[in-house]
C-alpha cells in the first residue's frame, strides 16, 4: 500500500485532473494540467520514497527501469530534494549510455585521474592499484573551455571501476595499449579540473542556496538579488572570478535572510512580543515531516511537549499547531493523530489530511490562489475536510482577511489571497485573532 503522503499527493493530482476535465476554457485547462503535472512529479517522488522505505528495498536500477530513466538520473533527481520528472535525456549513438548499445551503470571504466604535460596528476591517481586500472590518451581541445589550463594538451588518463560520483559526460580517449578509440565516463572531480577550475563544489552549493531562496517566503529582497546575480554568474561563458565574487557577496550578506532561515518562515514572530504565549519552533528531519499517526514526528512532538511542560506553565486546553507548506500538512496530521492534544491548527500553503480522520479541532486554512508549489485545490480540499469534520454550514461571514463558517463545532476559517507559495502579510494578525477566539 502507498504511504499516507503518497496517497495525499495522488489524491490532490486526481482532483486537479478532474478539474481540468471539467474546465471549459482551454487556457484554464492548460493551467490546471500544468499544476497537476507538478503535483504528479511530487507524487512520483513520494512513491520512490516508498520504494526505499518498504521491504523489499528496491535498487536504483529497478527504480530507474520502472520510471524510464537511467539509474543515475533518477538518483540525482531524488537527491536534489525536488519533484521527479521523467524526461529522457538525448543520448548520441556512440554514447556508452546509448539505448542502442546498453551498458551497465556500474562505471566500470570511469576516468578518475589524469596527468598533464608537466607530469602532475590531478584526481586520486593512487586510488586503484596497478592492474586494476587502464591507461589512455585524451586530446583535450574543448571548444567552450579554451581558458582551461589543460586546453591543447594531450593528457594521460587512468580509468577503472568507480563507485563514487560519476558523470554522464563521456570523453573519447585512445587506449594506450591498443590504440583503439573509446568513450569513457569521468568522475565529477575530473570534469571539475578540466572545465570548472576547481569550482564545482561552490557551484553546487550556490545552486542549493538559490533553490532554498526560491522556496523560502519573505526572504529579504537584497539577498534575493544577490543570489540571482550569483546564479547568473554561473554561466560558463563568464569569468570564474565573477562567479566567485558574486557568491562571496551572498555569503557575506546571508544575515539578511528572513530571521534564521528556518523552514517555517517566522512571519509569526511578531506575535511573541507582548503576549503570554509560549512559541516553540520544531524542525522535522531532512526538512520534512513523517505524517503517519504512529510516525517518528508525532512521537517527537509528544516528547517535545513533555519537555516544555516540565519547564513552563502550559494551558493544556490552548495548544495550537501552526505550519507553513509541509509544516501545514504536519499540523493537520498532528490534529488527526492527537485530537485531544490540540485546540486548533493553522495551515499556511499546506494541505491534507487525505486520510480518514474524525478529529474535531478549530482550523484556519491560508492559501494563495497562485501557489504553484502547493496548488490552490490542495488548500480547498483541506478546508473542506475541516468543514465536514466540524459539521459546518455553508453560511459565512467576513473576519478580517478571511471568511468564517457558521454552525461549526469548532471554528473554521478560510483565508484566500492572491499570492504564491508565501506567508501573506496578514497571516500573523489573523492567526493571533483566530487563536484568541478559538481558545475561549
Amino acid at each position: 500500500m502507498p504511504s499516507e503522503i503518497t496517497e495525499m499527493r495522488m489524491a490532490t493530482a486526481v482532483t486537479m485532473l478532474e478539474a481540468a476535465r471539467r474546465a471549459r476554457d482551454p487556457l484554464v485547462r492548460v493551467q490546471i494540467l500544468s499544476e497537476a503535472q507538478y503535483q504528479l512529479a511530487w507524487s512520483l517522488r513520494e512513491a520512490v520514497v516508498d520504494c526505499q522505505d518498504e521491504a523489499p528495498r528496491r535498487s536504483w536500477a529497478d527504480i530507474g527501469n520502472a520510471i524510464g530513466l537511467p539509474r543515475e538520473t533518477a538518483w540525482r533527481q531524488f537527491r536534489a530534494g525536488g519533484p521527479m520528472v521523467t524526461v529522457k535525456p538525448y543520448q548520441s549513438a556512440d554514447s556508452p549510455l546509448s539505448d542502442t548499445e546498453p551498458q551497465p551503470f556500474t562505471a566500470e571504466t570511469a576516468i578518475y585521474a589524469f596527468r598533464d604535460l608537466a607530469g602532475n596528476w590531478f584526481g586520486p591517481a593512487d586510488a586503484l592499484e596497478e592492474g586494476q586500472y587502464g591507461l589512455g590518451w585524451l586530446d583535450f581541445h574543448p571548444p567552450n573551455a579554451s581558458a582551461s589550463r589543460f586546453a591543447g594538451q594531450q593528457l594521460l588518463v587512468r580509468h577503472g571501476p568507480w563507485e563514487g560520483d560519476v558523470t554522464f559526460h563521456a570523453p573519447q580517449i585512445i587506449e594506450k595499449d591498443t590504440g583503439r578509440p573509446r568513450r569513457i565516463r569521468a568522475t565529477y572531480e575530473v570534469i571539475d579540473w578540466l572545465f570548472g577550475d576547481g569550482q564545482t563544489a561552490l557551484r553546487q552549493a550556490m545552486t542549493r542556496v538559490a533553490r532554498a531562496i526560491a522556496m523560502t517566503p519573505n526572504t529579504n529582497t537584497k539577498l534575493v538579488e544577490l543570489v540571482d546575480k550569483a546564479t547568473r554568474a554561473q554561466n560558463p561563458d563568464l569569468r570564474v572570478e565573477d562567479f566567485i565574487a558574486a557568491a562571496a557577496d551572498v555569503a557575506e550578506n546571508a544575515v539578511l535572510a528572513y530571521r534564521d532561515g528556518a523552514t517555517l518562515s517566522r512571519a509569526l514572530l511578531d506575535l511573541e512580543r507582548g503576549t503570554s504565549a509560549v512559541f516553540v519552533y520544531p524542525d522535522g528531519i531532512g526538512e520534512g515531516w513523517t505524517l503517519t499517526r504512529d510516525g517518528r514526528d508525532v512521537a517527537f512532538i509528544d516528547e517535545l511537549l513533555r519537555d516544555v511542560e516540565g519547564d513552563l506553565c502550559i494551558d493544556q486546553h490552548a495548544i495550537f499547531a501552526v505550519g507553513f507548506s509541509y509544516g501545514g500538512w504536519m499540523a493537520g496530521a498532528l490534529a488527526c493523530a492527537r485530537p485531544a492534544l490540540l485546540r486548533g491548527i493553522v495551515s499556511i500553503a499546506g494541505g491534507g489530511p487525505n486520510v480518514p480522520c474524525d478529529a474535531r479541532v478549530a482550523a484556519m486554512i491560508v492559501h494563495g490562489s497562485n501557489d504553484f508549489n502547493e496548488p490552490f485545490p490542495s488548500g480547498e480540499a483541506s478546508r473542506d475536510h475541516w468543514l465536514a469534520a466540524n459539521a459546518c454550514s455553508k453560511k459565512t461571514h467576513a473576519v478580517g482577511s478571511c471568511v468564517a463558517y457558521e454552525g461549526c463545532a469548532a471554528p473554521v476559517l478560510f483565508c484566500r489571497h492572491e499570492g504564491e507559495h508565501v506567508v501573506p502579510d496578514f497571516a500573523a494578525r489573523e492567526t493571533w485573532s483566530f487563536v484568541e477566539n478559538a481558545r475561549r
